[in-house]
């Protein structure tokens, strides 16, 4: 393999030119920031909808998240809420098993006594009936004429936003709506996901995970979502008591059809990076560059799509 005559290494992440050559040269000023930052959105949708929930939580502005279930919307919520006020005040209803005129009730009086930073996350949206979703809707208004109201956040099990379904009464209390990606689109944090849950569900076990598995992991369309790695990784737990995990050990019937089928997001990823690809001739290193993604996730991307070697 050549580039400008010398030989080198495609696959080594530590091996490059000196300085990444810049490929969008024919851009200049802010139209060169622009097309890299759509390039990095396209390929990390889940790093743009973190910064969207911070942007919110920064300026206290009501936020709808949508995504299919599973996908951590209120875990994450809660996490970059405290990330940003330590120590504040954070209830959680969720929708689907609670009496929810009960529970906001209840909060409209605890919250008063909470610290100045406060969040009410709504789970489940989706499971509202008519009734609940009008005393809801109730008493959000009775929390939005408090002296300082507590920020909401509301997750809705689901791709897009159903202006037909009940929980659209509420929909006026949330200034904006972002989407959080599937699992599957999230094939550079997966690896530490289920390392996480490792050490959330297997306290007495010493397990550690396979590069195999690994792969494993990024190939599969997860429908699931994270709920489903744990379930994955819970039945691995209570078979294996320590040790490094192979595929071996996952459950055979549930991977037995791992094969994995390109959403429209995957497609537009794939011809994204295939683009970049034959726009440097096959290397990888300025693709990343030109990307502006990081090597390893350029990598992991390439893998999980099936990519060819292109040169």
């Amino acid at each position: 393999m050549h580039d400008g005559g010398g030989s080198r290494s495609r696959q080594g992440a530590h091996v490059g030119s000196v300085g990444p050559r810049d490929y969008t040269t024919n851009l200049t000023g802010d139209n060169r920031r622009v097309q890299r930052a759509k390039n990095q959105s396209l390929l990390n949708p889940y790093l743009r909808a973190r910064q969207a929930v911070a942007v919110s939580i920064s300026e206290h502005r009501n936020q709808l998240l949508v995504g299919e279930a599973g996908t951590g919307k209120s875990t994450m919520a809660a996490a970059m809420f405290t990330s940003q006020y330590p120590g504040a005040g954070i209830e959680t209803v969720n929708c689907a098993r609670l009496d929810v005129s009960a529970a906001v009730e209840r909060l409209s009086t605890s919250l008063s006594d909470r610290a100045s930073h406060r969040l009410l996350v709504l789970r489940s949206l989706t499971s509202l009936n008519v009734n609940d979703a009008r005393a809801l809707n109730n008493a959000l208004l009775a929390l939005s004429k408090a002296v300082d109201p507590p920020m909401i956040i509301g997750c809705v099990d689901a791709t897009a936003v159903d202006p037909s379904h009940p929980y659209a009464l509420v929909g006026t209390h949330f200034r904006e709506v972002t989407r959080i990606p599937a699992l599957r689109h999230r094939v550079d944090d997966i690896a530490d996901i289920a390392r996480s849950i490792l050490r959330e569900i297997s306290t007495r076990h010493s397990l550690r995970l396979g590069m195999q598995v690994v792969r494993v992991f990024e190939g599969y369309s997860w429908p699931g979502n994270i709920s489903e790695l744990k379930d994955v990784l819970r039945h691995v737990v209570a078979n294996k008591p320590f040790g490094e995990i192979q595929s071996s050990d996952l459950p055979r019937l549930h991977f037995r059809d791992a094969t994995r089928k390109l959403s429209p997001l995957d497609t537009a990823q794939c011809d994204t990076i295939i683009q970049a690809l034959y726009e440097v001739g096959g290397n990888r290193y300025d693709a990343a560059a030109l990307l502006g993604i990081s090597r390893s996730s350029l990598y992991r991307k390439i893998d999980a799509f099936g990519i060819s070697y292109i040169g």
